[in-house]
């Protein structure tokens, strides 16, 4: 069986114009991005300059001195998982009518919706940007005390409440971090209600009011809710969200985010025997990780 490549990469390129990408990747804002190659290793492991702020005490400097002192450092080492999953579709040459690129926009849609499943929860071999401090995840900040906002408090309590979760997590920031500025991913029917529920007193909405408590510019971003539906999940084999409602707050300066392939269709080509048209669409693999202190900070919120 013969294969003839049929200028495939002008071809790819041609597609790429045609491909409604119509799907916008939350992982582009996340963190710095950095990508691999599948055929670099199974596993890469990189590693972060870890300060200890304890040993930054500066000496007074004169003429007379004899000892300045040092500061210390070691490192923590983090790994990634790279992988690749792909689609294949073929078309007969005995097709009178195909609509190829619509085809390939809905799969690339699919994909895509599934890398940012993989953003937001993890897989079982990658961090996701809902995780948990652990050995591997040591700069993740799970705040989950004193977290409950009455449903059916009048509205200046819960702005009251929520001002006070924005202060915690501010203030993480604040003492571990000193972040110019943060990102507040969050999910759920009960705190986007909230959010969104208006203040008689200023004609605004509640979060426009409780949002004031911040002191550096910070950005509310609701989590897709197509990328938490069941299939993805279990495509991804990925964990569930911790909490109903919740935000994780991320400072993009602190969080590396390591992936192999972005969505997209990579080869195209004929098969001239058996009278078809083939193209590859391929994804893969991605990690979100803090890289220093409350990179990540995840606040779950309870509902009475």
């Amino acid at each position: 069986m013969s294969t003839n490549f049929r200028g495939s990469d002008k071809e790819v390129k041609e597609l790429l114009n045609q491909v409604e990408l119509s799907y916008p990747l939350l992982a582009a804002r996340v963190g710095v991005m950095k990508q691999h190659s599948v055929k670099d290793a199974d596993k890469v492991t990189f590693t972060t300059i870890d300060l200890d702020k304890g040993s930054v005490v500066p000496s007074l400097m004169h003429p007379e001195m004899t000892e300045i002192n040092h500061i210390n450092a070691g490192t923590k080492s983090f790994s990634f998982r790279p992988y690749l999953l792909g689609l294949n579709y073929r078309v007969s040459h005995l097709q009178s009518e195909t609509d190829t690129s619509g085809v390939i926009s809905a799969a690339v849609r699919e994909l895509s919706i599934l890398f940012d499943t993989q953003t937001i929860l993890g897989t079982a071999l990658n961090q996701g940007l809902i995780s948990s401090k652990s050995a591997a995840n040591p700069f993740y900040d799970a705040l989950t005390q004193d977290t409950t906002i009455k449903a059916a408090a009048t509205v200046d309590a819960k702005i009251a409440a929520l001002k006070a979760v924005f202060a915690k997590i501010e203030d993480e920031f604040a003492t571990k971090n000193s972040a110019r500025s943060i990102d507040i991913y969050y999910w759920g029917d009960d705190l986007t209600a909230i959010f969104n529920g208006n203040n008689v007193n200023t004609d605004s909405t509640i979060l426009a009011v409780a949002r004031q408590v911040f002191t550096i510019p910070v950005s509310f971003i609701k989590l897709p809710k197509l990328a938490l539906q069941a299939k993805y999940i279990a495509g991804a084999k990925a964990n569930s969200l911790p909490a109903n409602n919740g935000m994780v707050a991320v400072d993009p300066n602190s969080v590396r985010v390591d992936y192999v392939q972005l969505p997209a269709p990579v080869a195209s080509g004929e098969n001239e025997e058996e009278e078809y048209s083939w193209y590859k669409m391929r994804t893969g693999s991605v990690s979100v990780l803090p890289i220093r202190d409350a990179g990540i900070v995840l606040q779950t919120v309870d509902f009475s």
